[in-house]
């Protein structure tokens, strides 16, 4: 979970604990899992957390992002 209570939107580069892939932000976005050979999706933008457990994310001003295993879209 990240939370920006900010007045300015914040850009950064953070490491994470999740493999790599791409994750649904649960905290802004429905995540729909996967059923049968439908693949899981997510209604925004997915963020990408690189081989080395690094995510590059943009926070809009009083916004947060939340992440986790089980809502992984790839």
């Amino acid at each position: 979970v990240v939370i920006n209570l900010s007045a300015a939107v914040t850009a950064t580069q953070l490491q994470t604990r999740l493999p790599a892939g791409r994750y649904c932000n649960v905290a802004q976005f429905e995540f729909v899992a996967a059923i049968g050979v439908t693949p899981a999706s997510c209604t925004g933008d997915a963020i990408e957390v690189q081989a080395d457990g690094s995510a590059a994310i943009s926070l809009d001003t009083r916004s947060a992002i939340a992440l986790h295993t089980r809502a992984r879209v790839n």
